[in-house]
């Protein structure tokens, strides 16, 4: 029988000792890229020309309006100049005020400030700015019915029918006091809900205050004198006192008006449309000063999006020769 023989310890040495070979390359491990994320829309998509104007802009362009137009009442209502109020058909006041220059202003703005109002809730919302949004978004809700009263004159109809069916006295009040009261109300909850709930998100921006806490201001004083114009003949008393003091006595009523009533239009008509079409620009301030201030952000907001440049990595060193 044949045997194999064992290999020699020196064989086994021999192999075991690496050789001088040259070493395979090392390939040096991916860098771990992170992923580039796009900055957020609300401050790197195009903004729209119309939230690109300067808050004082709308403001200054509500006091040209107002004052043209209360100038132009005192030369022709008040003064007479050139005679030129003895030949229109209708005092200039029904020309300016209720239902025609002042007051349609207003509904466009109303109607441009919804837009602007939705857009901006629309753009801001999910985001860093979520709170902000919903202030928006009620806002323009709220105003939106605002729109709808100013235009159609509603409450007219709901004190029409009180009248019809409760009488000229409700609970001891005029029937215009029973159903202007609750429905002004009502018009302005939405958007004071939005003021004390979520008003804080743009307060935060100084510019903003003063248009904001204005645009209250008048909205509060309208508000409360649309509800209450008829108790006690509210607006024809302040309106003849202002007549007296202010215009001489010199108010000119329209063809089918008696003076009483000539003098409820004068708080009405031109003190009323005026503030009303303040308050209206100023809460747009309010919109386009937000806007400019999400601009602002835009250049800290995409360097805290850019991503960060990877270290380099290191070469991988040879193996030391053995």
């Amino acid at each position: 029988m044949t045997h194999s023989a064992a290999p020699s310890s020196d064989s086994a040495a021999a192999e075991s000792v690496p050789t001088e070979s040259t070493p395979a390359p090392v390939s040096p491990a991916p860098a771990m890229i992170p992923p580039v994320s796009a900055p957020p829309a609300t401050v790197d998509a195009p903004w729209p020309a119309l939230l690109r104007l300067r808050p004082r802009r709308v403001i200054a362009a509500a006091a040209t309006l107002v004052i043209t137009a209360w100038a132009v009442f005192l030369a022709v209502d008040i003064a007479n100049l050139g005679g030129v109020g003895d030949q229109l058909p209708k005092p200039m006041w029904t020309y300016l005020f209720n239902d025609h220059l002042v007051e349609v202003s207003q509904w466009f703005v109303y109607a441009v400030l919804i837009l602007a109002a939705g857009y901006l809730a629309g753009r801001l919302a999910g985001g860093r700015y979520a709170g902000a949004a919903t202030f928006f978004f009620l806002i323009g809700l709220g105003l939106g019915f605002m729109l709808v009263e100013e235009s159609g004159d509603i409450r007219h109809a709901i004190s029409g029918a009180v009248r019809l069916h409760l009488g000229e006295t409700v609970a001891g009040l005029p029937y215009q006091v029973f159903s202007d009261v609750p429905y002004f109300a009502a018009l302005a909850a939405l958007p004071l809900y939005a003021v004390l709930r979520h008003g804080r998100h743009v307060w935060r921006v100084p510019p903003i205050r003063p248009y904001l806490v204005t645009s209250v201001t008048l909205y509060a004083f309208a508000s409360i004198g649309s509800g209450l114009r008829h108790l006690g003949d509210l607006y024809s008393t302040l309106g003849a006192g202002i007549d007296r003091v202010f215009f001489g006595g010199r108010f000119p009523a329209a063809p089918d008006q008696t003076q009483e009533r000539a003098h409820y239009f004068v708080v009405d008509g031109l003190i009323e449309e005026s503030v009303e079409l303040f308050a209206v620009c100023c809460m747009f301030a309010v919109v386009l000063a937000f806007a400019a201030h999400v601009r602002a952000q835009r250049p800290a907001v995409l360097a805290a999006a850019a991503p960060a440049a990877p270290a380099p990595t290191p070469a991988a060193s040879p193996p030391a020769p053995v």
